[in-house]
């Protein structure tokens, strides 16, 4: 809670500032491991959880499917981003994902820990706040 009410007067405050100056839209992130079914090759996925309209950079990542016929290597991000071209919601390490929005101008604010629990087990994992100067 103490981190919930961190995080929530930081939003306050930025958005304050961000109103000076230029409009901002505000994110949440959480990477999602998955595994290809075919290869069982572990990779990561970004999940955007807020539905911001603003993320389209994010929301149009395409699904990684083994199933589907044709997987096109030029689909996958490798560090250099080229606006013309869909790109494999696929990442191979945190960094990878880190810097595909980085390189969509998304700044980190903030990271804290969301735990849940399934009855016996408390499980947490991190979210990452990010904000984005729209224009």
């Amino acid at each position: 809670m103490k981190n919930f009410l961190l995080v929530a007067c930081f939003f306050l405050t930025e958005a304050g500032l961000s109103q000076q100056n230029h409009r901002m839209t505000y994110i949440t992130i959480t990477l999602e491991q998955s595994k290809g079914e075919l290869t069982k090759k572990p990779f990561l996925k970004i999940v955007e959880g807020t539905g911001n309209q603003f993320a389209w950079d994010i929301i149009s990542l395409v699904n990684y499917d083994e199933w589907n016929n044709t997987i096109y290597t030029d689909m996958f991000y490798n560090g250099y981003l080229d606006s013309t071209k869909k790109y494999y919601n696929y990442f191979e390490k945190p960094a990878d994902a880190f810097q595909f929005l980085a390189d969509n101008n998304w700044e980190l604010i903030a990271v804290y820990k969301d735990s849940y629990s399934d009855g016996q087990t408390v499980y947490s994992h991190p979210v990452y706040y990010f904000k984005k100067e729209i224009r």
